[in-house]
């Protein structure tokens, strides 16, 4: 097995348990503004749903309530039916109300005709063309007016467009009353998430702080020796998922260790001066003498380049007083 390369991971400290906590209690105070109600996403989507139905239906009959065409045939009925009254045609004269109709728009074409002075075939042209559209116009709004006259029709299409101005107003509140119901779901939802985060990472931290990886981060193990140091690398390797096998002493490994496809003799060495290549060469033997297929030494210390340059000829892994955190971390193997 190569020298392996430690991966730098942070250890975590009470510090991080402390600031979680108070991130899981601000998050529950932004939560209780809300009422503490859960939402789901379903329910932020049917209520923006709802909304956008009523922005819909605000903006289809704020156009007919602010229909042009519809103000026009409004102006256009209350005049025939005035003139139906004047005249006092029955309801199935309705035509001859046309034909006045007719006759009012040539009269007030005619003098634009005379004052612009067009020979006398163009200029007759344009008032019988004139009187034509005019009464076609009339007809196409009379004989539309339907049952109850002229005026009857004229008041239904008022109330049409009354109505039609009081809807917009109640859709408009309605969009504005939806909007602000969408925008405090949006926001109990969001304080929702934020706080199941912050419980999450507040769990994360407790499992951390008072299992047993933070028990062997924060052992001080660089004073460890002999079969403490032996005990606590045994601890080290089931944390990680290794089963652990008692070794003879003598037989160049103070511990094999297997899992994960791999089967490794472990040499412990606890000591503060620098190690040599010979715990190296007892890992190998230790490698050999048990099958295993790697070897690894570990050290409360430091190498020497003897014991690297034995451990590159030999495959065997270094693991330094600098690399153990993240050996216990699970950055190594």
């Amino acid at each position: 097995m190569p020298p392996v390369t430690p991966t730098a991971r942070p250890l975590y400290s009470p510090a991080d348990l402390a600031a979680a906590a108070a991130t899981l209690d601000a998050a529950r105070r932004e939560w209780e503004r809300y009422g503490l109600r859960s939402v789901s996403d379903e329910d932020v989507e049917v209520e923006r749903a709802r909304v956008e139905a009523a922005r819909r239906e605000l903006q289809a009959v704020a156009a007919r309530a602010g229909s042009r065409v519809d103000a026009v045939r409004y102006r256009f009925l209350r005049v025939a039916g005035t003139l139906q009254q004047l005249f006092g045609l029955e309801d199935r004269f309705g035509w001859v109300v046309a034909v006045l109709l007719g006759l009012a728009g040539t009269v007030a074409v005619a003098p634009a005709v005379l004052l612009f002075r067009p020979p006398a075939g163009p200029g007759a042209a344009i008032l019988v063309g004139t009187f034509l559209l005019t009464t076609a116009a009339g007809l196409l709004f009379v004989l539309g007016a339907g049952p109850g006259g002229l005026t009857a029709a004229a008041d239904r299409l008022g109330r049409e467009r009354a109505t039609d101005r009081d809807r917009v107003q109640q859709l408009a509140d309605e969009v504005t009353a939806g909007e602000e119901r969408l925008g405090r779901l949006v926001a109990a939802h969001l304080a929702q998430a934020e706080y199941r985060e912050a419980v999450a990472r507040h769990r994360k931290f407790e499992d951390l702080l008072t299992g047993e990886r933070y028990q062997l981060q924060t052992t001080d193990w660089r004073g460890l020796r002999g079969a403490e140091w032996v005990d606590f690398l045994a601890r080290v390797f089931k944390l990680l998922g290794y089963r652990v096998e008692a070794t003879r002493p003598g037989q160049g490994a103070d511990l094999v260790v297997h899992g994960k496809g791999r089967r490794i003799a472990v040499q412990a060495v606890g000591a503060a001066d620098a190690v040599g290549p010979g715990p190296v060469q007892a890992a190998f033997a230790g490698k050999t003498y048990y099958g295993c297929t790697d070897c690894l030494v570990v050290a409360t210390g430091r190498f020497t380049d003897g014991a690297v340059e034995a451990a590159e000829r030999a495959g065997c892994g270094l693991v330094d007083a600098d690399k153990v955190p993240a050996l216990i971390d699970g950055g190594l193997l």
